[in-house]
């Protein structure tokens, strides 16, 4: 419950364009308190509708006035209901701003957005629709308080093993800045970092729908695709599902890479620099795997082992690698 002059103010900044995100959100709370705000806010719309054109621009003080003058005649024929006229005035002229912005009643609401992220661990997450997903550090997932209801869509910046729930009337999209992913119920691994020049996708069951501008390719099991932003040019190949999805296991995981290749993958993952003095030793093809909970001097040391090399520390995240 708001007090009315606490609403009044809150109202006056959404009219003169001055209401922050968080002033949205209280007024949106409050249309949403009970019916009865519904109903006085639906009363004032069949008021206005009848004399104001919303291609004109608004006077609010004559909106108030009139408005005021309107339901107060009505309100004499019809005692039962009994509405503050000063505060039913000031909501009139919100609604009539948020109306004619949005169209109709129900759009007035204000969409709740929800972001989950992982920052420097893996998380894991349920949503909604009983959905499974594993974040790889340093993600976002997003989706808003409409999920569910025509669709089931989210946002994603980073890299997600997703196990979405089947649903035939209601598709799965993950929308991918430009790109996005379809399914109906199916378990997918999606990297698209805002950083990287690709969008790869791994399917391990089901099927997938994946939607550029100007293409649509349907990923099979053990499938991976790659989608390269800068020329929109899409490979599909048969996936490694050993290094696609270590990550899920907390494993760093890299198959007949150069070094040059894995530090690349060490730079990204531990937000390191990492130079390679030697062009031999960049060269040099490597397999291997590591417990991502090391960290980056621990796998510096594991690999001189197998590669004779030696590294040195210029600062806080520089490395240089020599022979």
């Amino acid at each position: 419950m708001y007090p009315n002059n606490e609403i009044e103010q809150l109202i006056i900044r959404y009219l003169t364009g001055d209401a922050s995100s968080n002033d949205i959100l209280l007024i949106s709370d409050w249309l949403r308190e009970n019916k009865e705000n519904e109903k006085i806010f639906m009363q004032i719309k069949e008021y206005w509708n009848a004399d104001v054109s919303s291609t004109v621009d608004i006077d609010y003080n004559k909106a108030y006035n009139t408005l005021s003058a309107k339901i107060k005649e009505n309100e004499t024929k019809r005692p039962a209901r009994k509405i503050s006229l000063r505060y039913a005035g000031v909501a009139a002229a919100m609604f009539i701003g948020i109306f004619i912005y949005l169209g109709f009643f129900r759009e007035a609401q204000v969409i709740q957005n929800y972001s989950y992220i992982s920052g420097n661990a893996v998380s894991q997450i349920s949503l909604p629709d009983g959905t499974g997903i594993l974040l790889n550090k340093n993600t976002t997932l997003t989706y808003n308080d409409s999920f569910g209801e025509d669709g089931r869509h989210v946002s994603l910046e980073g890299e997600a093993f997703f196990e979405v729930t089947k649903d035939t009337e209601k598709p799965f999209t993950v929308d991918l800045n430009g790109t996005k992913i379809k399914v109906l119920g199916t378990s997918f691994n999606v990297r698209n970092r805002l950083d990287e020049s690709i969008t790869s996708a791994v399917l391990v069951e089901g099927s997938i729908r994946f939607e550029s501008p100007n293409q649509t390719v349907l990923l099979n099991p053990n499938q991976q695709l790659m989608y390269t932003k800068a020329t929109s040019e899409i490979n599909v190949s048969d996936a490694d599902m050993e290094t696609s999805i270590a990550w899920k296991e907390n494993l760093i995981r890299y198959k007949s890479l150069t070094f040059g290749e894995v530090a690349e993958m060490l730079e990204k993952h531990y937000d390191v620099t990492i130079k390679v003095n030697d062009e031999h030793l960049c060269n040099v093809k490597v397999t291997g795997a590591f417990d991502a909970n090391l960290d980056i001097e621990q796998i510096l040391n594991i690999m001189k082992n197998n590669i004779k090399f030696k590294w040195r520390k210029t600062n806080d995240s520089h490395y240089v690698v020599s022979k």
